[in-house]
Protein backbone atom coordinates (compact mmCIF):
# COMPACT_ATOMS: atom_id res chain seq x y z
CA UNK A 1 0.00 0.00 0.00
CA UNK A 2 3.04 2.71 0.86
CA UNK A 3 4.62 1.74 -2.23
CA UNK A 4 1.35 2.67 -4.18
CA UNK A 5 1.00 6.15 -2.54
CA UNK A 6 4.72 6.75 -3.56
CA UNK A 7 3.83 5.82 -7.28
CA UNK A 8 0.71 8.26 -6.80
CA UNK A 9 2.64 10.63 -5.76
CA UNK A 10 4.54 11.21 -8.96
CA UNK A 11 1.59 11.21 -11.53
CA UNK A 12 0.49 14.16 -8.99
CA UNK A 13 2.69 16.65 -9.90
CA UNK A 14 2.24 19.62 -8.06
CA UNK A 15 0.05 22.52 -9.75
CA UNK A 16 1.07 25.40 -7.94
CA UNK A 17 4.85 26.22 -8.27
CA UNK A 18 4.77 29.68 -6.35
CA UNK A 19 4.85 26.78 -2.80
CA UNK A 20 7.07 24.51 -4.18
CA UNK A 21 10.20 23.96 -1.48
CA UNK A 22 12.55 22.00 -1.22
CA UNK A 23 13.89 19.06 1.29
CA UNK A 24 16.92 20.42 3.06
CA UNK A 25 17.99 16.58 3.88
CA UNK A 26 17.04 14.92 0.56
CA UNK A 27 16.29 17.72 -1.73
CA UNK A 28 12.93 16.54 -2.84
CA UNK A 29 10.45 19.30 -4.40
CA UNK A 30 6.90 18.89 -3.11
CA UNK A 31 4.58 21.92 -2.62
CA UNK A 32 4.36 23.88 0.95
CA UNK A 33 0.66 22.08 0.93
CA UNK A 34 1.97 18.57 0.05
CA UNK A 35 4.95 18.91 2.94
CA UNK A 36 2.36 19.88 5.48
CA UNK A 37 0.12 17.57 4.59
CA UNK A 38 1.88 14.36 3.97
CA UNK A 39 5.59 15.30 5.08
CA UNK A 40 8.58 14.20 3.05
CA UNK A 41 8.51 10.86 1.14
CA UNK A 42 12.09 9.94 1.86
CA UNK A 43 12.65 11.97 5.55
CA UNK A 44 9.73 11.90 7.00
CA UNK A 45 10.79 9.31 9.31
CA UNK A 46 13.07 11.47 11.37
CA UNK A 47 11.96 15.22 10.11
CA UNK A 48 8.75 14.84 11.06
CA UNK A 49 7.62 17.12 8.90
CA UNK A 50 3.98 15.98 9.16
CA UNK A 51 1.22 18.61 9.98
CA UNK A 52 3.87 20.41 11.49
CA UNK A 53 4.03 23.85 9.79
CA UNK A 54 7.09 25.11 12.09
CA UNK A 55 8.93 21.66 11.38
CA UNK A 56 8.42 22.42 7.19
CA UNK A 57 9.50 25.61 7.47
CA UNK A 58 12.60 25.08 9.25
CA UNK A 59 13.14 21.71 7.04
CA UNK A 60 12.33 22.83 3.81
CA UNK A 61 13.97 25.66 1.83
CA UNK A 62 11.79 27.82 -1.13
CA UNK A 63 14.92 28.81 -2.57
CA UNK A 64 16.50 26.19 -4.76
CA UNK A 65 18.07 25.41 -7.93
CA UNK A 66 17.92 23.38 -10.81
CA UNK A 67 15.28 20.29 -11.08
CA UNK A 68 15.92 16.73 -11.70
CA UNK A 69 12.93 14.52 -12.36
CA UNK A 70 14.14 10.60 -10.99
CA UNK A 71 11.60 7.57 -12.07
CA UNK A 72 13.88 5.02 -11.33
CA UNK A 73 16.13 5.94 -7.77
CA UNK A 74 18.07 2.11 -7.54
CA UNK A 75 19.97 2.71 -11.05
CA UNK A 76 19.52 6.22 -11.97
CA UNK A 77 22.90 7.64 -12.93
CA UNK A 78 21.71 11.73 -12.40
CA UNK A 79 20.83 10.12 -8.85
CA UNK A 80 24.28 8.43 -7.67
CA UNK A 81 26.05 11.71 -9.09
CA UNK A 82 23.49 13.88 -6.85
CA UNK A 83 23.81 11.10 -3.92
CA UNK A 84 20.22 11.06 -3.45
CA UNK A 85 19.85 7.53 -5.49
CA UNK A 86 18.96 4.40 -3.75
CA UNK A 87 15.86 2.01 -3.15
CA UNK A 88 14.51 3.84 -0.22
CA UNK A 89 14.27 7.07 -1.96
CA UNK A 90 11.06 8.07 -3.90
CA UNK A 91 10.49 8.49 -7.02
CA UNK A 92 9.89 12.40 -7.67
CA UNK A 93 11.53 15.67 -8.69
CA UNK A 94 14.90 17.04 -6.89
CA UNK A 95 16.37 19.97 -6.35
CA UNK A 96 19.63 20.28 -7.59
CA UNK A 97 21.32 22.06 -5.19
CA UNK A 98 19.07 23.64 -2.06
CA UNK A 99 19.76 27.01 -0.24
CA UNK A 100 19.69 26.23 3.51
CA UNK A 101 21.12 24.07 5.98
CA UNK A 102 18.98 22.45 8.66
CA UNK A 103 19.15 23.90 12.40
CA UNK A 104 21.95 22.08 14.63
CA UNK A 105 19.00 21.49 17.49
CA UNK A 106 17.05 19.07 14.73
CA UNK A 107 20.40 17.73 13.35
CA UNK A 108 20.63 16.86 17.00
CA UNK A 109 17.35 14.89 17.38
CA UNK A 110 18.13 12.89 14.55
CA UNK A 111 19.68 9.02 15.42
CA UNK A 112 23.36 9.31 14.83
CA UNK A 113 23.52 7.33 11.81
CA UNK A 114 21.25 9.58 9.88
CA UNK A 115 22.31 12.54 11.15
CA UNK A 116 26.49 11.84 10.26
CA UNK A 117 24.90 11.23 6.27
CA UNK A 118 23.77 15.07 6.05
CA UNK A 119 25.17 16.55 3.44
CA UNK A 120 23.86 20.31 2.45
CA UNK A 121 22.67 20.54 -0.49
CA UNK A 122 24.27 23.77 -1.09
CA UNK A 123 26.13 24.21 -4.34
CA UNK A 124 29.91 26.19 -3.91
Amino acid sequence: MAERQREREIVDPPTDTKTLRACLYCSLVRTLDQFEREGCLNCDSFLQLKRNKNRVSQCTSASFEGLISMLDPDTSWVGKWQKINGKSMAKGVYAVSVNGRLPRDILNDMPSDVASRYQPRTQS
